[in-house]
C-alpha cells in the first residue's frame, strides 16, 4: 500500500504515486471511468473542497453567527416558542412527560431487580431447609 496516498496532499504526490492511486481507483471504479486526466481533475478539485471546509471560520463570521443566534433566541422566547418553532407550554409538557415515563420505568426496574432478589432468597431458604 502506497502511504503516500494518504499521508500526503494529492499536490505532493509523485508520478508514480499518481499511477498507483490511479490504478486503485480503476480497480474499484466508483464514480465511473475516467481518464488519468478526469481522475487527476477530480483529486484536486475534492482535495481544494476539503481544505476549504477545514479552513478555521474568520472571527468576523462567528460573531455575526453568535450575535445572530443570540437575537433569534431572544426573538423565540419573546413569541413564548423555542429555537424550532414549538410553543414553549407544549415543550414543557413533553420535557415533564418524560421525567415521569423515566420515573416509571426506573421505579419499574427497581421492582424486578427486587422480585428477582426476593426469589434468589426465598430459593435459597428452601434448599437450606431441604438439607
Amino acid at each position: 500500500m502506497n502511504l503516500n496516498l494518504i499521508n500526503l496532499p494529492p499536490t505532493e504526490w509523485s508520478k508514480d504515486d499518481w499511477r498507483d492511486a490511479y490504478a486503485g481507483y480503476c480497480k474499484g471504479n466508483m464514480y465511473g471511468p475516467k481518464t488519468k486526466k478526469e481522475y487527476y481533475d477530480m483529486v484536486l478539485e475534492r482535495h481544494k473542497q476539503y481544505e476549504e471546509a477545514h479552513k478555521p471560520i474568520s472571527p468576523e463570521l462567528l460573531q455575526k453567527w453568535v450575535e445572530g443566534r443570540r437575537a433569534a433566541k431572544a426573538w423565540a422566547r419573546w413569541r413564548g416558542c423555542d429555537m424550532n418553532g414549538r410553543m414553549l407550554l407544549q415543550v414543557r409538557a413533553e420535557v415533564e412527560d418524560r421525567g415521569t415515563r423515566e420515573i416509571a420505568e426506573r421505579a419499574e426496574d427497581i421492582a424486578v431487580d427486587t422480585m428477582q432478589r426476593l426469589d434468589y432468597i426465598v430459593e435459597s431458604i428452601r434448599k437450606r431447609r431441604q438439607q
